[in-house]
């Protein structure tokens, strides 16, 4: 009886009263009272049932009985079980669930030599926690333990590049690569390093293996057209931002940045028109009205731009330097209205 927990009740009642004791019913039983001895026996007597058998665990964890979550793993992987929810857990927004996560993924390390386990702790801790030096240790700990694995080179790399030990991020990349030569993301790191080393041509070739692989990734495209751009080669910047926009028309990401692109070249209409088609595309992007804004402002339509600006502060209401922005723009409009009158 969805919605009417108490006749709920009273039909489950009745089901036991008639002599009804089937799995099925303990499980609506301990779904209507949350206790968890009815989902006990409702795994009692359908102990094939695997749901039963991971929902009795994790509930047994959630309350801290990890003795009996031990119990009832013994049809599982415990250790991968923890990892895969520590993992999913341990990047949330809500403090208590991401340090629940890090709980999970240290206790599945301190239970299992699975360099995998090693390497989501390492990664959380350096992801999440900004404890890079720990973070760093354990996904090596992993490594030597599967020497071959490029996710994990990967990873250290991208570490590297945190810690601007660009030399050392540049070597694991380029054997993540050796290990894994399709994968497109590793392709473009080693090419943003180049990039940023000043070694651009080398770059290009990288971004365009990349692009051979996966016509439709956007990062390639983006990467490629800012060296164009440092090469002072801006039509074939423009035409990278082209190309991308016709194998993704509607993707809010390609029209933004686009955008942004027009916008840097102080091509304004064209700006606001990309800038537009990511707002349609998706309303909710505040870079989106602000870049507009930006672009409004520039051709003096300060009304639009403060339009714009009104629905970034609504959506970021705690953030000084758009407040700020907003109260400067309102300062422009009252100007530009005052001076409508004076001319009149």
């Amino acid at each position: 009886m969805k919605g009417n927990k108490e006749l709920s009740l009273q039909y489950s009642d009745l089901a036991f009263d008639y002599g009804i004791n089937s799995s099925g019913a303990y499980y609506n039983s301990y779904i209507l009272l949350n206790e968890i001895n009815t989902l006990q026996k409702a795994y009692e007597l359908s102990q094939s049932n695997f749901f039963y058998l991971s929902r009795l665990a994790c509930d047994s964890i959630s309350q801290g009985r990890w003795l009996d979550s031990q119990k009832y793993f013994s049809g599982i992987k415990l250790a991968r079980y923890l990892a895969r929810e520590g993992a999913s857990f341990v990047y949330d927004s809500d403090t208590d669930i991401s340090k629940k996560g890090l709980f999970y993924l240290s206790f599945a390390r301190k239970i299992s030599t699975d360099p995998k386990v090693s390497y989501e702790l390492g990664r959380a801790l350096c992801w999440k926690y900004n404890s890079f030096t720990k973070g760093e240790t354990l996904i090596n700990e992993a490594l030597m333990k599967d020497p071959k694995n490029p996710t994990f080179y990967r990873e250290l790399g991208s570490i590297c590049r945190r810690k601007k030990n660009y030399s050392k991020a540049l070597s694991d990349f380029i054997v993540a690569l050796r290990i894994d030569p399709n994968n497109y993301w590793t392709l473009i790191d080693i090419s943003t390093i180049l990039r940023d080393r000043g070694y651009l041509n080398e770059a290009l070739k990288y971004l365009n293996r990349a692009k051979e692989i996966d016509p439709k990734i956007e990062s390639a495209y983006y990467v490629s057209a800012d060296i164009h751009k440092k090469l002072g080669n801006i039509n074939l910047s423009y035409n990278e931002y082209q190309k991308i926009v016709e194998l993704l028309p509607l993707s809010y990401s390609t029209r933004y940045n686009f955008g942004v692109f027009l916008y840097s070249l102080k091509e304004y209409d064209k700006a606001i028109t990309q800038l537009t088609m990511s707002i349609i595309l998706k309303d909710d992007y505040i870079w989106s009205y602000y870049y507009r804004s930006l672009s409004y402002e520039a051709i003096s339509k300060f009304d639009l731009a403060l339009a714009d600006m009104e629905k970034v502060v609504s959506l970021n209401p705690e953030n000084e330097s758009f407040l700020n922005r907003l109260s400067q723009l309102e300062s422009k409009v009252s100007e530009a209205s005052n001076n409508k009158t004076k001319s009149h």
